[in-house]
């Protein structure tokens, strides 16, 4: 069914993908994993219904369809620089997952909002809203490296689960690029046998 969900965004011309080196906010100017970017589509349905600038909402930066395994993963994308931040990288990440939360509900309302606005089918609704059916999951993708991945994420446990509703799995996942394009980037092919 997901896989019908990107057929209608490319129907209605919603379906702007992109290799995440190609985001403009990206954090990961290597990494060829295709995903959607959504603050694209957020503006250009803003524009649509008449939206000004400061009345947007505030949405994930891109979107990665698992169709297979019937995810949906949110990701927000925040770039280091260890030499002109004034914050630590725990304040870094802190002050991105406080905002993660009012950010992926308002995602989700835009998704809501451009199904409703298109005429997506009622089937698609029970799908979309059945937590049974089709998993959302979030996560922060940032370009710190492995070594202070690990800390930061032991270290930031109580924000990485929230509850904001059912819908949502509460655990907000933290990669890095590395770790993004071994989750998410294409497979090598298996060796030929001789």
């Amino acid at each position: 069914m997901l896989a019908d969900f990107i057929a209608f965004l490319k129907a209605n011309s919603y379906y702007h993908e992109k290799e995440i080196k190609d985001i403009s906010s990206t954090c990961c100017p290597t990494s060829t994993v295709k995903v959607l970017d959504f603050d694209r589509v957020k503006d250009d349905f803003s524009k649509l219904i008449g939206l000004k600038d400061h009345e947007k909402l505030k949405s994930m930066d891109t979107i990665f369809f698992s169709v297979h395994n019937d995810i949906l993963y949110l990701i927000e994308m925040k770039r280091y620089d260890p030499v002109n931040s004034t914050l630590s990288v725990q304040d870094f990440v802190n002050q991105y997952l406080t905002k993660l939360p009012n950010k992926m509900m308002d995602t989700i309302f835009i998704l809501l909002s451009i199904m409703g606005y298109f005429g997506i089918t009622k089937a698609f609704y029970s799908y979309f809203l059945n937590p049974d059916k089709l998993k959302i999951h979030s996560f922060l993708l940032t370009d710190l490296p492995d070594r202070d991945l690990l800390p930061l994420t032991l270290a930031n446990l109580d924000k990485l689960n929230i509850s904001l509703t059912r819908r949502v799995n509460s655990e907000i996942f933290s990669l890095n690029c590395n770790s993004f394009n071994s989750r998410f980037g294409p497979r090598p092919a298996p060796a030929a046998t001789p």
